[in-house]
């Protein structure tokens, strides 16, 4: 009885121990994976160890990509690894996605090929063959699927939950929005060479616009909770004909039954190639992942000792500071990105292993790092974060040369005449020149920030914006132009002038509500939409009171000495509005 009291309280102060890193060295003499990054990894909890396949090289100074294709199994109880002589592999392959399917398969979709390829191709590897002993042969086979298959990609998101294997986004030639679920009872209940596996087309798609999906990417954090939500943080918006952030910050949940995304509000800081586990309550913790490109401006640096959690149900994110086993400091990994990051607990522990990866200029150790604790007994941290990107900085010079200068340059030119005098000319000509300056500086900034844009895959907004410049840069030559008030062609130049103008101002309100759609900054867009409604109504308003018609100007019936009148207009004998009585 005293040792089973004993025991109950050693447990309950183990759960006490607030979220630490603790590291494992690599025991001298042992073998382990050359160290790589954006392997395929799984928790197998029947022989409580992690299996790993494929990855590549992290050497900054190779000129190519060496692309591994070992498998590996990382034994929990004694933190050795040992290599599975397979007998037959997969190809080389990096960058995809993997999962175990009820301790039997170690299954593996997608992924990188060497020579810059790609692949959609099923793999598995029964597990029992994995035990030291084991009569089972040791090798990989391939499975054949039919259905809706998916292009072949990499850096897509997912994992198996129950008995599906969820697959989401990914890239090869282009940047994908779709998902996929492939059912894999048959290969349960049949075996390997079942023919009765199809995949199916899930989750709708998406485009650079949508406000209600996540928009194409690779390279985002992704994992399939327990409770059947796929959830994916971040990733890289802009290449393989697509643009947006990269690396991005918005996280999105795939509610399976519901068959719905939702997007979950901005907490932690952008990323691509992160890691995102499963921890106790049905969260996700987030940690690592490279946080700059040449998009970015200026940002936060990121803090190896911080994490961040979401609830899937909720939508929310916490933000902790965890701490190091024994406060020695060697406990905390160095950032890390492409790194292996797999929920090693039960149901109800957060404990998470991390190894590999990129750590970018520092040196990557072989240690392997559990992460593990309570984070009810764990400090938390307010949410917030910091960067400034070339997008910022594209969207305020646009903003500020359509959506302010020119709308006032506008307002000049239609209601400055009735007040009279050729004051309005100047002001309408100074803020055009202003506009035309802020316009051109924020177009140079969009190129640059857009480092992989599809002109000929027709992207919208970037069509649209070198439209809108090459007519902004006519409008001033077609001023020049300007035909006297006497010229029959004076008319057909005012009206021309004028529509170029107001067509202009039209496409780049959209264009700036689709760039906000593009930069992720939905909330933005609906009160850009607004405040576009307010300008509308402006106008409406000030054209019903009469404020768009010119003063017009009265002759002047001054009594003279002679006892006609003096006029300020001239009068012609016989002609229209003339007077011979007023003539003489």
């Amino acid at each position: 009885m005293t040792s089973l009291v004993c025991l109950a309280i050693l447990l309950a102060l183990a759960q006490c121990e607030p979220l630490q890193w603790t590291a494992y060295p690599l025991p001298a003499g042992a073998v382990s994976p050359p160290l790589r990054r954006e392997a395929m990894a799984e928790y197998d909890s029947q022989h409580d160890q992690v299996i790993l396949f494929g990855g590549r090289n992290i050497d900054q100074t190779e000129t190519t990509i060496e692309v591994f294709a070992d498998t590996w199994a990382l034994d929990l109880n004694n933190m050795t690894w040992r290599i599975l002589p397979t007998s037959v592999n997969p190809p080389p392959t990096y960058s995809g996605v993997a999962g175990i399917i009820q301790g039997k398969y170690f299954v593996i979709a997608t992924g990188g090929l060497e020579g810059d390829e790609q692949t959609n191709a099923v793999w598995v590897l029964p597990l029992g063959a994995t035990v030291e002993g084991s009569a089972e042969e040791l090798t990989w086979h391939q499975l054949t699927v039919g259905g809706d298959v998916p292009d072949a990609r990499y850096g897509a998101v997912g994992s198996i939950v129950g008995t599906d294997l969820y697959l989401s986004h990914g890239a090869s030639g282009t940047s994908y929005a779709d998902s996929y679920r492939l059912d894999l009872r048959p290969l349960v209940n049949t075996g390997i060479n079942t023919d009765a596996l199809a995949w199916q087309h899930v989750g709708g798609g998406s485009t650079e616009y949508s406000p209600e999906h996540p928009h194409p990417r690779t390279f985002a954090a992704g994992t399939v909770t327990p409770t059947r939500n796929l959830v994916m943080y971040g990733g890289c918006l802009s290449s393989n004909g697509h643009a947006g952030p990269c690396p991005s910050r918005d996280a999105w949940v795939y509610t399976i039954q519901l068959d719905k995304w939702r997007w979950a509000a901005e907490g932690p800081e952008q990323s691509k190639f992160g890691g995102l586990a499963n921890i106790k309550d049905n969260e996700v913790l987030l940690w690592g992942g490279e946080h700059r490109s040449e998009q970015i401006v200026t940002t936060d640096e990121p803090q190896p000792d911080i994490v961040h959690v979401l609830n899937p149900a909720t939508l929310r994110w916490r933000r902790y500071n965890v701490s190091a086993f024994d406060n020695d400091e060697s406990n905390i990994p160095e950032i890390r990105a492409g790194h292996v990051f797999v929920s090693i607990g039960a149901a109800r522990e957060t404990k998470v292993l991390m190894w590999g990866g990129d750590g970018g200029y520092e040196s990557t150790s072989q240690n392997i790092y559990i992460l593990s604790g309570e984070l009810a007994h764990t400090e938390p941290l307010e949410l917030g974060w910091f960067v400034w990107t070339l997008w910022h900085i594209h969207g305020l010079f646009m903003f500020f040369a359509w959506g302010v200068v020119f709308q006032i340059s506008a307002c000049i030119a239609r209601y400055g005449k009735k007040a009279g005098g050729s004051m309005w000319l100047w002001g309408h000509g100074a803020c055009n020149l202003f506009g035309i300056v802020l316009a051109i500086t924020g177009t140079t900034l969009g190129f640059v920030s857009a480092t992989a844009v599809s002109l000929e895959a027709g992207w919208a907004h970037s069509v649209i914006g070198i439209l809108v410049m090459i007519a902004m840069a006519l409008q001033p030559i077609i001023g020049i132009f300007r035909p006297s008030k006497e010229s029959d062609k004076r008319s057909c130049w005012s009206w021309t002038h004028k529509i170029i103008g107001w067509v202009l101002l039209v496409l780049t309100f959209v264009n700036i509500f689709l760039g906000l759609l593009v930069a992720l900054l939905n909330s933005i867009a609906w009160a850009f939409l607004a405040y576009a409604g307010v300008i509308i109504i402006m106008h409406i308003i000030l054209s019903l009171l009469g404020f768009s018609k010119e003063e017009e100007t009265k002759p002047d019936y001054t009594p003279m000495d002679n006892g006609h009148f003096k006029t300020s207009e001239v009068f012609q004998p016989g002609t229209k509005g003339g007077s011979s009585a007023l003539y003489k």
